[in-house]
């Protein structure tokens, strides 16, 4: 996890507990005097606690559903594969890639290792990673006939590594203070007045105080205060001490070694490690301040737990004659002073003055307080709401049973080599091709360079002549009878990177040939088709400063040669395209964050339009054509708080490309990702995918004349980022990732 990302988790998490912060405070102005002085302290340390663990419990009753929804938070991850190939290069243990939620991945699915490398930005209406601009589109043009503002407001690149510089001058500054102070303070007197020393020891013995307690004289201390964690000291002014009665005398060190009986000065320290992690935030600077005040009306209230009714007047005095001797209190941040000022002493003598046992009915309200602040506090929102969200996806044999009519799936021969999604397949003469991804052996990720065919009609896979360069998340094409593999993922002879070779197979002979590379290496890239000439764009790049990319080239089979083209206006990947009229959409991805743009790419002019946005933004979702409409399904929305559940998608949405219009259709019965899908009789069937770390076996038909999803048969084997081709009426899936594997041979198919 790099600054950025880092940073944003620190803005949400200050965000919860600013408002934490405020209903604390909100409750202690209405029921003030009504609570003890223990609870108006001790609840501080809920927010304390809540800043400082890094994860959360779900609840629907968290604070952060009524918040409104900052998608304007995003995040990207830069996606670099740490693995080998098949021939003996450098190993990589996929020991220290393990864990749902460790940054690994991007939606808690089992890919490859990858390494975050977050660009996140803060955007109002539309983002423009160069300048701000305003773009006015002609409204008689194919694009949104509207005045499109694009903004870049700041860059949290910057914002991040000055909130790290702060935080680190914090501490620096805190250490330095602490090492020079403790220095001098070696340097001071001890007390050696056995008559003061014997009062210490009964003061001690009265809080059952066992350690051994140093009382130093420092001149300019202004205020009695405590310090030390394991070696507490009780530093005072040497004049001060000495002008107090013997009376006084025990309630200062009563008051102090009470203060070290009850923590007081690690929770102080604890404080000071939030306030500088949050130190950009006046709301946890104020509430601290409260903090230090409320611990003292605390400490005063425990002080006189231990004294005679008669007892409490003496007391408020002394604190009273400290107050009249000192010019302010103590400040110092690793120490817990004695003395307020005016304004904070009359509140403190108000308390003493009315000190007494809270009745029954307030402890039970002050404790109903706290449990409701640790539930909407220490929880996690979960905007699951829509019904399409189930609590448990079905992957039960009931389910299949339950809709055995609709279809059957049938296991078949299983591939040879395991497919994990990184590989991809193509239909060629009625057959399926399937080449490249990576695999695990003995926990080391391995690419491969495999190709085998599967014949439908014996049921066999078949092995193939091999690429020349293993490789996983590259495109392939049909062009003229052969399969074109470019770019991808893996190791170039050097090391592992994003790939820009290009290589084609030829099934008459089963050979391989290596043709021109392309001028920019990429992986997670899509390509397409026009009048036999390959077309490649987005993706991944090997640019250290800015790796989603907005390139994109051309390859003509005739020339064995590449052509850059107009970029796209916006860097993505994960997203998806389709050909429709001798033109290239793209939709969706990831650039700097979740993408609802839309643009269409006319190969007779170059120019790529910004088209009319999606009404949900999303990545790895899938996209079919009918009719000249594009229908986009499911997908994931990552907001600023990632990696929940309500980022994943069930919804739906259909594009005309005559009216530029994008319309929501009846979402799917269960939000997924990383599903595939296929048309079949006019039908969108859609299989599998990954919900909330589950593998999903559900299988879903659309039809576009009633508008409804309709559940069929389930897959016999729950999977994700598995390929879904077509043949003669029949549905065959392949590969994949389960919860059994992280790469899968199984294959099936469905008929109806």
């Amino acid at each position: 996890m790099d600054v950025q990302n880092i940073f944003i988790t620190i803005l949400n998490f200050s965000l919860v507990g600013s408002t934490i912060a405020i209903l604390i405070l909100f409750i202690k102005k209405v029921l003030n005097d009504k609570l003890t002085a223990h609870w108006h302290y001790y609840i501080w340390l809920l927010l304390i606690i809540r800043l400082m663990i890094p994860f959360s419990f779900e609840s629907s009753l968290s604070l952060v559903n009524f918040f409104p929804s900052f998608t304007e938070y995003k995040t990207t991850e830069s996606i670099e594969t740490s693995v080998r190939n098949q021939t003996a290069f450098p190993q990589v243990n996929i020991e220290n890639f393990k864990g749902k939620d460790d940054g690994i991945t991007s939606n808690g699915i089992n890919e490859p290792p990858v390494i975050l490398q977050t660009i996140t930005n803060l955007t109002v209406t539309n983002f423009n990673k160069e300048m701000m601009e305003v773009q006015a589109l002609d409204s008689n043009s194919e694009s949104v006939p509207v005045n499109q503002i694009k903004f870049n407001i700041f860059n949290l690149n910057t914002f991040g590594m000055i909130w790290l510089f702060g935080v680190l001058m914090v501490f620096i500054l805190l250490l330095i203070e602490n090492i020079d102070y403790n220095w001098k303070l070696s340097k001071k007197p001890k007390c050696k007045d056995e008559d003061i020393l014997s009062l210490l020891e009964t003061c001690k013995k009265k809080l059952k105080v066992s350690s051994n307690v140093q009382l130093i004289y420092d001149e300019k201390v202004v205020s009695p205060s405590i310090i030390g964690l394991l070696v507490p000291k009780i530093v005072i002014s040497k004049p001060l001490f000495e002008s107090l009665s013997k009376n006084e005398k025990k309630y200062i060190l009563l008051h102090e070694l009470t203060h070290f009986k009850k923590k007081d000065v690690l929770i102080q320290w604890m404080s000071i490690i939030v306030l500088a992690i949050h130190w950009f935030n006046p709301i946890i600077w104020y509430s601290f301040y409260q903090l230090r005040k409320d611990c003292e009306l605390s400490c005063d209230a425990s002080v006189l737990s231990q004294l005679k009714k008669d007892e409490y007047l003496a007391y408020g005095n002394t604190l009273l004659s400290v107050l009249g001797k000192v010019s302010k209190p103590s400040l110092i941040p690793r120490s817990i002073g004695m003395s307020t000022n005016l304004s904070d002493m009359k509140s403190r003598m108000k308390r003493i003055h009315m000190f007494n046992k809270q009745p029954l009915k307030w402890m039970m309200l002050s404790s109903l307080i706290t449990a409701s602040i640790v539930l909407v506090g220490f929880t996690v929102f979960d905007l699951n709401t829509n019904e399409n969200y189930p609590k448990d996806v079905p992957q039960t044999e009931d389910v299949n049973n339950q809709y055995k009519d609709k279809g059957t799936w049938t296991e078949i021969s299983s591939m040879n080599q395991a497919g994990y999604p990184g590989n991809a397949s193509e239909v060629l003469d009625g057959n399926i091709y399937t080449m490249g991804g990576s695999v695990i052996n003995d926990g080391v990720y391995v690419y491969s360079s495999s190709l085998e065919k599967y014949n439908p009609q014996t049921d066999t896979w078949t092995p193939l002549a091999s690429m020349n360069q293993a490789r996983d998340n590259h495109a392939t094409e049909v062009i003229d009878g052969k399969i074109y593999v470019v770019g991808g993922y893996g190791y170039d002879g050097e090391d592992y990177r994003y790939l820009s070779n290009l290589e084609v197979y030829n099934p008459q002979t089963n050979t391989w040939t290596p043709l021109a590379s392309m001028n920019q290496a990429r992986g997670h890239h899509h390509a397409e088709v026009i009048n036999g000439k390959l077309y490649v764009m987005g993706g991944f790049g090997n640019q250290e400063d800015y790796n989603v990319l907005s390139s994109v080239e051309m390859y003509d089979p005739q020339t064995d040669t590449w052509t850059q083209l107009t970029s796209m206006n916006e860097a993505r990947f994960r997203f998806e395209t389709e050909v429709i009229d001798g033109k290239i959409y793209a939709i969706g991805g990831r650039g700097d964050y979740t993408l609802s743009s839309t643009e269409v790419y006319d190969p007779q002019t170059d120019t790529w339009t910004l088209l009319a946005n999606l009404n949900k933004g999303r990545e790895n979702f899938s996209i079919e054509v009918i009719e000249d409409k594009i229908y986009v399904i499911g997908g994931y929305n990552i907001n600023f708080m990632m990696y929940r559940k309500e980022n994943y998608l069930s919804s739906v949405e259909m594009y005309d490309t005559k009216t530029n219009i994008w319309t929501n259709l009846t979402p799917m019965n269960y939000p997924r990702n990383n599903h595939t899908t296929t048309v079949m009789d006019g039908k969108i069937y859609v299989m599998g995918g990954y919900y909330d770390h589950i593998h999903l076996s559900s299988v879903e038909m659309y039809d576009l004349k009633t508008n409804r999803w309709s559940e069929v048969t389930h897959m016999n084997l729950a999977r994700s980022n598995h390929a879904a081709e077509v043949i003669n009426g029949k549905i065959y899936v392949i590969g994949g990732s389960s919860e059994e594997n992280y790469e899968s041979k199984a294959v099936e198919v469905y008929d109806l």
